[in-house]
């Protein structure tokens, strides 16, 4: 099912589609320069009351301004619907690991983390409960709280490698244990390299002697 806000554009033309290419698509295509709207799934009644089909008095120009506006002012309520739905999703897995449903571990390191940190791991634990791809969602956790790192991944041995451009503080040690323990897939195992880039034969910017970790 494909939704209206999905890819919803305020420059964007709306007109209510007259023949449905896709029933299952709220989005069916542009005919005239204009984005056609399926209203079956939702919009329905909201469009059958303002217009009948023998409605011959209102001007096809003006009912087609009148379709453009509603749905721009409909696509914005489910924008910010979804939007609020996202908040309270993070506000109530934030309250879990306050409440120790991830464990004391990982509430403590949660705890010591940024604001926008904490925003990052909500947002990703959130997406975790709605997807079956913990391996994506590891790489985006690593790249955004470690933003100066190198993620490796070797398919056959199952293992990430992991190059991280600082220093093995306990801060950033704690950090990584709260991403292993929340995104990294239990069939996977990781190393990780502090500070000293491992060397790949082959690679020549990655084999300087005094700059390398041996793997």
């Amino acid at each position: 099912m494909e939704y209206l806000w999905q890819q919803y554009d305020k420059n964007n033309k709306y007109v209510i589609a007259q023949n449905l290419l896709s029933p299952y698509s709220e989005v069916q295509g542009m005919v005239d320069g204009c984005i056609e709207i399926n209203p079956l799934f939702r919009f329905e009644k909201i469009f059958s009351s303002l217009f009948s089909e023998d409605d011959c008095v209102l001007d096809i120009n003006l009912k087609k301004k009148i379709e453009n506006i509603l749905i721009h002012y409909l696509a914005n309520l489910d924008f910010y619907y979804g939007l609020h739905k996202f908040i309270l999703e993070e506000e109530q897995i934030e309250q879990e690991i306050e409440k120790n449903f991830y464990g004391e571990e990982i509430k403590k390191i949660y705890i010591n983390l940024g604001k926008k940190e904490q925003m990052t791991i909500l947002s990703l634990l959130n997406y975790k409960n709605k997807i079956n791809n913990k391996k994506s969602l590891f790489c985006e956790a690593i790249s955004k709280i470690f933003p100066k790192s190198i993620l490796y991944f070797y398919k056959e041995e199952r293992k990430f490698l992991l190059y991280i451009a600082e220093n093995d503080t306990k801060e950033n040690i704690d950090k990584m244990i709260l991403i292993e323990d929340l995104f990294l897939d239990n069939i996977c195992n990781l190393e990780v390299f502090w500070n000293k880039h491992l060397g790949i034969i082959g690679e020549n910017n990655t084999m300087s002697i005094d700059k390398m970790i041996v793997y």
